[in-house]
């Protein structure tokens, strides 16, 4: 079974399965919510309000009758923080969870006071059992982020995984009938690499390239061991990037092997900040929800 959803002020709706929580199906549709604790209920960021009534515009009746309260949810996450404190292996363990305890029970009775006022509910918390239309507050939504993480510059060594090699090779006679990669390895016993392997797709067009070539080609090769690309003539553009995976972005640096030098960057927030603010909240995320997460 499944229900129509609509997120304002954005606007974006779609069918989810019955049972679905509203800050899933807001981050399957792209709606930004807050969401930094990993749907543990204690950051209480991921607050949407419940709108009441008929929408003919949009073609739903929506009720807080077609979304659930929090307490199933609560009733768990107590239940199990309150066996941990008893199976807690020492007294900071336990003064920690208690705490921990103490705040979700604070927050949940801050939350059930709004859900009464102002229809307000915990999107984490909150399954979708009928057509529903859902309000984002300002405070909920999560915000335009700036992102820049620019190159710095530090002094190191140029020693790239992939290096490229010209050479010019001799045509084979029937006084010299080497084979076509031999002629490419021995080339390359030139720079102290032996032993080297190649890619299947790559040896079938040697032949063609060094010949069309002119015996003069570029040979690119990984980490010394196996050739992966070859080209006719002197290619000397060498590029290559690298990708710096944060907690709370991610950034891509596009980079002159040759030279190390930084051609271009990009950057964005890390898509699961969404799950948790830290590491520790989205690994809870994960193993709470093994299926979606």
């Amino acid at each position: 079974m499944e229900h129509n959803i609509i997120f304002q002020p954005s606007g974006r709706r779609a069918k989810v399965p019955h049972g679905t929580t509203i800050l899933n199906a807001a981050r399957k549709l792209g709606v930004g919510i807050e969401a930094v604790c990993g749907d543990n209920l204690t950051c209480g960021k991921c607050k949407v309000k419940i709108m009441e009534g008929e929408f003919p515009k949009e073609g739903i009746t929506s009720s807080l009758s077609h979304v659930t309260r929090i307490e199933e949810k609560d009733k768990k996450i107590i239940k199990d923080l309150t066996a941990e404190i008893s199976s807690a292996k020492s007294d900071e363990q336990r003064q920690k969870l208690e705490r921990k305890l103490a705040k979700i029970r604070k927050k949940h009775q801050e939350l059930a006071s709004e859900e009464v006022d102002e229809n307000i509910r915990l999107s984490c918390a909150t399954r979708v059992m009928g057509d529903v239309l859902v309000f984002v507050p300002e405070a909920s939504r999560t915000a335009e982020q700036i992102v820049s993480k620019a190159a710095g510059k530090i002094d190191v060594k140029i020693d790239p995984a992939v290096k490229k090699y010209y050479m010019e090779l001799t045509a084979p006679e029937l006084s010299d009938p080497v084979g076509d990669l031999e002629r490419i390895e021995a080339a390359l016993k030139e720079h102290k690499i032996e032993n080297i392997t190649i890619d299947y797709s790559v040896l079938q067009q040697v032949p063609d390239i060094l010949r069309e070539s002119d015996w003069k080609v570029t040979v690119t090769v990984l980490y010394n061991r196996e050739i992966i690309k070859i080209e006719p003539g002197k290619a000397e553009t060498n590029i290559g990037i690298a990708v710096d995976i944060g907690t709370t972005t991610v950034a891509g640096y596009l980079t002159d092997l040759n030279t190390g030098e930084v051609l271009a960057t990009e950057s964005m927030m890390n898509p699961q900040v969404s799950f948790g603010e830290d590491v520790m909240s989205r690994i809870t995320y994960c193993l709470l929800n093994e299926q979606s997460g």
